[in-house]
């Protein structure tokens, strides 16, 4: 396996005066990975996975979903025992069948890029760290459009699927409402991948240094009182609700979202710092 790339990092004091200042560290870290060579040569599947010469590892794989099938299409969505209002899946191979043959890469769960920018500003006694970080160009399997779009019981559904196919809106990729019982197509396919890339709030904290003709007095030397907040909040394509939480126990499963995972909780804080 290869991996290039480049860490970059720069620290700026923006501006420096007797009661204020702006400083900012920016760091990013940047990697295309490839699998060079596999002993014998052959792919590697691991559940929606998969690991060939020449791509990223742990690339998603499925099949491609091309929209739904439409009234002028009908007698071709026959030829795949398919209806006007049914999940297209594209024939990779043309032998007029759909099945695993016709999987490829949809997808990769490893980001072209991140890192985090950073800036604290401090005016006389009082500091505010503003702390974001950022990911971007990896995808996304999102496991749950596949149960929650494709109704495959009586269960709750995505709003998406008021996007339904139907006669008079037939430019969706969400197949026909009909009763669960007359069936949906239940597949991995490329509708599932999402953009992972993300802005987040990391921290933000505010804080104020007791002056040290104060903390003298109590025999302190130094006292800060401070609130914070962190994952403030997120900025991201992703439908789900964290893109940086996944609940697959693959080891090259990286960005496999699964069910609707439990994001990372946002909290605050106060607190109080003493030195004596």
């Amino acid at each position: 396996m290869e991996n290039k790339g480049f860490e970059y990092s720069l620290n700026t004091k923006n501006i420096m005066t007797t009661d204020f200042s702006w400083e900012t560290d920016f760091n990013i870290a940047m990697n295309k990975n490839k699998v060079v060579a596999l002993s014998g040569g052959s792919d590697i599947f691991s559940s929606r996975t998969i690991i060939r010469e020449g791509e990223p590892v742990g690339s998603f794989f499925g099949l491609v979903h091309l929209g739904t099938w439409g009234t002028d299409e009908e007698a071709e969505a026959a030829k795949y025992f398919r209806l006007p209002g049914d999940v297209k899946i594209e024939d990779r191979n043309n032998d007029g069948v759909i099945n695993q043959a016709d999987r490829t890469i949809i997808g990769k769960g490893i980001p072209d890029g991140y890192g985090s920018f950073i800036n604290t500003f401090r005016y006389k006694n009082f500091e505010l760290l503003v702390d974001l970080q950022f990911q971007y160009g990896n995808d996304i399997m999102y496991i749950t459009t596949r149960p929650q779009e494709n109704r495959q019981g009586i269960a709750n559904s995505l709003s998406t699927v008021l996007n339904g196919w139907t006669p008079d809106n037939q430019d969706t990729p969400i197949a026909q409402w009909r009763p669960v019982s007359a069936g949906y197509d239940n597949l991995d396919t490329s509708h599932m991948i999402q953009d992972g890339s993300f802005i987040r709030g990391r921290n933000l904290l505010l804080g104020y240094n007791f002056p040290s003709e104060m903390t003298e007095k109590i025999k302190l030397n130094r006292l800060k009182i401070y609130t914070s907040a962190q994952n403030f909040f997120v900025s991201t394509k992703y439908q789900g609700y964290d893109p940086e939480v996944q609940t697959s126990d693959n080891t090259f499963g990286q960005g496999e979202v699964n069910f609707d995972q439990y994001p990372k909780p946002r909290v605050f804080m106060i607190g109080l710092n003493a030195t004596f």
